[in-house]
């Protein structure tokens, strides 16, 4: 595997892959088509809710870490003391 050319080695890749893409897809759309609305759109704002959380978890942590680093190495910056 080595010595294959890109486009060969590319094409070996999603021959190994895309059986379990295809059998995703396919659970996807029995889901889908199976699914009442509601659950679905229930779902969707689930993810999308996740996703916001997750920012405002990634920017309380930094304004966290940030604030530690002015405490412990006494940075002087306007407004926090």
């Amino acid at each position: 595997m080595d010595n294959l050319p890109m486009d060969a080695l590319l094409t070996q890749i999603w021959q190994m892959v895309s059986p379990y893409v295809g059998g995703a897809w396919a659970a996807l759309q029995r889901i889908f088509a199976e699914t009442p609305t509601p659950l679905l759109i229930g779902i969707v704002v689930g993810l999308l809710l996740a996703r916001v959380l997750r920012g405002v978890l990634i920017v309380a942590g930094l304004a966290a870490v940030v604030f530690v680093a002015v405490r412990v190495f006494g940075i002087a910056v306007p407004g926090l003391g």
